[in-house]
């Protein structure tokens, strides 16, 4: 396959990060305090912000940095699958608490859709192997997020 570059919707993905971090932050009980219910920790609001932020830059640095290199759609599939794994699990996550997951909204009408489209336009434009691959590296950097803010957080009955 040819060289592949990223389509101009891949900046959407920073854009709907910084939604998704205003909705997990400031809506209802904030993430940070819903996590408890799963996890029995909570993040305070000072750390929440400050590790997504981090997290937003790096999205944006790892973009443009990207856009110089000759074959681009790995990023996509890896963002896609990071994107849409956060969504459902928002989705999952409130079905089995039975409370409004913050991030729930951003997750499942703009990741969901935004990570199905950057899975299919990158699964047009890769080999198999490599795209199931990147895509696992998106599932990966989940999983790192969630151990980032495991780490940040605060068993429920500690106090700040």
């Amino acid at each position: 396959m040819n060289a592949v570059s990223l389509p101009v919707w891949v900046w959407l993905f920073p854009a709907t990060f910084a939604l998704h971090i205003l909705e997990e932050g400031l809506a209802g009980e904030t993430f940070g305090r819903w996590i408890g219910y799963v996890v029995g920790r909570q993040l305070g609001q000072r750390p929440f912000f400050a590790a997504n932020g981090v997290l937003l830059l790096a999205m944006m640095l790892f973009i443009r940095i990207t856009q110089g290199l000759a074959d681009q759609a790995w990023l996509a599939a890896m963002l896609g699958a990071l994107v849409t794994a956060n969504g459902l699990g928002h989705l999952t996550g409130t079905i089995i608490v039975r409370i409004y997951s913050p991030g729930l909204y951003t997750g499942v009408f703009l990741w969901v859709p935004l990570g199905g489209l950057s899975l299919y336009w990158s699964s047009s434009r890769m080999h198999p192997g490599p795209w199931v691959l990147a895509m696992a590296a998106g599932l990966g950097l989940m999983v790192g997020v969630g151990l980032i803010g495991y780490s940040l957080s605060k068993p429920i009955n500690q106090r700040r």
